[in-house]
C-alpha cells in the first residue's frame, strides 16, 4: 500500500470517527444551550470549544493508533 493509500484510509477513518462522536455530541450541546437559554454567540462559543477539544483528542488517538501499527507491521517484517 502506497502512503498516499495509507493517508487517504487514515482520513476516512478519522472521519468517520469524528462524524459519530459530533452527531451525539451537537444534539447534547444544543439541548443544553437551550435549557441554559443561551445567546447564538455563547452557544457559538460553548460548541466550537467543545468540537475542538474533542478533535484534537481524536485526531491525537487516530495518528497514535495508525503509527503503532506500522511499527508493528514493520518489527513483524525483520
Amino acid at each position: 500500500m502506497t502512503d498516499k493509500q495509507k493517508a487517504f484510509r487514515e482520513s476516512v477513518f478519522d472521519t468517520g470517527i469524528g462524524m459519530s462522536i459530533n452527531i451525539p455530541l451537537n444534539w447534547i450541546m444544543l439541548t443544553l444551550g437551550l435549557m441554559w437559554e443561551l445567546g447564538a454567540l455563547e452557544l457559538s462559543i460553548l460548541m466550537t470549544t467543545v468540537f475542538t477539544f474533542f478533535a484534537i483528542a481524536r485526531k491525537y488517538a487516530v495518528r497514535m493508533h495508525f503509527t503503532n501499527k506500522a511499527k508493528t507491521l514493520i518489527n513483524e517484517l525483520r
